[in-house]
């Protein structure tokens, strides 16, 4: 673990160029960004705001306006610090696997399943749950062909998830394998207001590292969690409608609000993980 270096990170937004201040600040990091900013233009436009309430330990968000890109280099030379000319979220999404990637880089075997306390994800209420071992759930239907197992270690604190296809299986990082049952039972559940530019995320469905700190840095707010949205009853694109829809059901709640997403980000985060977009209409006001 180390602290990063303070950066100012441009944003993907359109109109004037904004940036946001990554990394370590000290208590007059505020002040000496104001300086800059003056002795660069006073039109430069600086705006501290606070995260969300429940966010304590997040620290608040820092965004610089200006008229053109080469005010926010000059800005960034003052203070001694990089600045980063193309979105990082851009590149965060390009750097990050797909889920396709994923998969295919891993590695299956036929070990025999661990006999530790164990868990199955169950895709349509997007919750790990406690499940017979046998090949048939209670209700006498077959399980899906492939599914996510949550194993606790006896030993320690730890768990690991391994997503099993008959009787081979493959150890896998929880947010990737989740979107695999997910892709495989063909449930749909990133929903994009793209009015608001707000992306909607189910908290158990949460989003791989790499995506979702690609979604965070579009605003350089951190993600806003909300219990319930409140969702039109028909999905605008009805390409999806012969398709389970998890997230209109009344048994998934919590998501994960991103802000300002643009479009082709939003569209690529859902390509990445083989989603297609729920558009809705979101009347959430922050």
């Amino acid at each position: 673990m180390y602290i990063a270096p303070p950066v100012l990170i441009r944003l993907p937004s359109g109109g004037f160029p904004q940036a946001i201040l990554a990394g370590v600040r000290t208590p007059n990091t505020i002040d000496k960004l104001r300086n800059a900013c003056q002795s660069v233009g006073q039109h430069i436009n600086i705006d501290v705001t606070e995260q969300s309430s429940e966010l304590i330990l997040v620290p608040k968000r820092i965004v610089v306006q200006t008229e053109d890109v080469s005010e926010l280099q000059e800005i960034a030379a003052q203070l001694a610090i990089d600045f980063i000319e193309i979105p990082s979220s851009w590149s965060l999404l390009h750097f990050s696997a797909s889920l396709e990637d994923y998969l295919i880089n891993c590695q299956w075997s036929n070990e025999p399943e661990l006999n530790w306390k164990s868990k199955t994800f169950d895709e349509n209420i997007l919750r790990f749950i406690f499940s017979p071992s046998s090949i048939e759930d209670n209700s006498g239907k077959r399980k899906p062909d492939l599914r996510l197992s949550q194993y606790k270690s006896p030993y320690q604190n730890t768990k690991i998830y391994y997503l099993w296809q008959e009787e081979r299986c493959t150890q896998v990082e929880r947010d990737w394998g989740r979107y695999a049952v997910i892709k495989a039972a063909k449930i749909q559940v990133l929903i994009y207001d793209k009015h608001r530019f707000i992306m909607a995320v189910p908290v158990g469905a949460k989003l791989p590292q790499l995506l979702e700190r690609a979604l965070t840095l579009c605003s350089g707010y951190a993600p806003m969690f909300i219990e319930e949205l409140p969702l039109q009853q028909r999905a605008i694109n009805s390409s999806i409608s012969k398709e389970k829809v998890v997230v209109t059901n009344l048994n998934v709640t919590g998501f994960n609000l991103f802000r300002d997403v643009p479009p082709q980000i939003a569209e690529m985060t859902a390509v990445k993980l083989e989603q297609t977009m729920l558009i809705k209409s979101l009347d959430i006001k922050f």
